[in-house]
């Protein structure tokens, strides 16, 4: 790492622009934090397919983040978020690596709470409420949170809501887990692979960050879900699978790394 090391990394993978809106919401809360020792990464995959269409351009290359990177999976044209997550990790300059979903927004306070959660591996919020499109839109417009009477509530590892915002030390993150195994397309399953494979390392359940996160609607979209196998793996055998990734070179911007189980 540089010399100017940052406490938090905010990591977003993305794909196409169906949450164009909800992207731009979510920088601009991150950028209201209190706690400003961050650095926000933006990882775009470009030419993938999208709900049977090829979407090559880059959506999102003017947002307000301070690194952004596009990068095009050539031997396979399916949305790869694990991959994202790790190319952003290989850019990032902090202690900290917050893998964090392009339709979240929270509270000023968030950032700094996640700087000082002493846990090399957690779930950063402790629920996560789901906005309805009505309340979505009328935060997008006023550009603030509101409450919502309608809104549904998840917690982590309920119903395998393992994902939206997960946040690991840098050293464990690659010297331990061996980052985000990069066989899993589309969506669900990267988290609850990851979290697998870190139970057995840590012996135990994994904290949750006492926080809330805040959802903001949008259409469906793209919903390929992953290859299951490998997540049943993990839960299997997790040290085998730990082993087989770090022994390999995670986060390569040109094409995702595979391993064979």
């Amino acid at each position: 790492m540089g010399t100017d090391v940052k406490s938090v990394a905010v990591i977003i993978p993305v794909v196409g622009e169906w949450r164009k809106k909800n992207l731009e919401m979510s920088i601009l809360f991150l950028r209201r934090q209190a706690f400003k020792d961050i650095e926000i990464i933006l990882v775009e995959q470009t030419d993938c397919n999208i709900g049977g269409q090829r979407s090559k351009r880059k959506f999102f290359s003017n947002a307000q983040v301070d690194k952004y990177i596009a990068v095009t999976n050539t031997l396979n044209h399916e949305f790869n978020q694990p991959w994202l997550a790790n190319v952003g990790a290989r850019l990032a300059n902090a202690r900290k690596l917050l893998f964090y979903d392009s339709d979240l927004i929270t509270r000023p306070q968030y950032l700094k709470n996640v700087s000082e959660f002493g846990e090399s591996f957690f779930y950063a919020w402790n629920k996560c409420v789901h906005y309805t499109q009505k309340v979505s839109n009328k935060i997008c417009n006023k550009r603030k949170l509101l409450n919502d009477q309608n809104a549904t509530e998840y917690k982590p590892g309920v119903k395998a809501q393992e994902g939206y915002a997960v946040c690991v030390d840098r050293s464990f993150f690659f010297e331990q887990i061996g980052c985000y195994n990069e066989n899993l397309f589309g969506w669900g399953g990267n988290d609850n692979e990851i979290s697998a494979r870190v139970r057995h390392i840590l012996g135990r359940g994994i904290r949750a960050l006492p926080s809330p996160i805040y959802h903001l609607w949008h259409p469906r979209g793209y919903a390929k879900r992953t290859d299951r196998k490998f997540v049943v793996a993990a839960r299997n055998n997790p040290k085998r699978i730990t082993n087989l990734l770090l022994k390999k070179t995670m986060g390569n911007p040109k094409n995702p790394t595979q391993i064979k189980i």
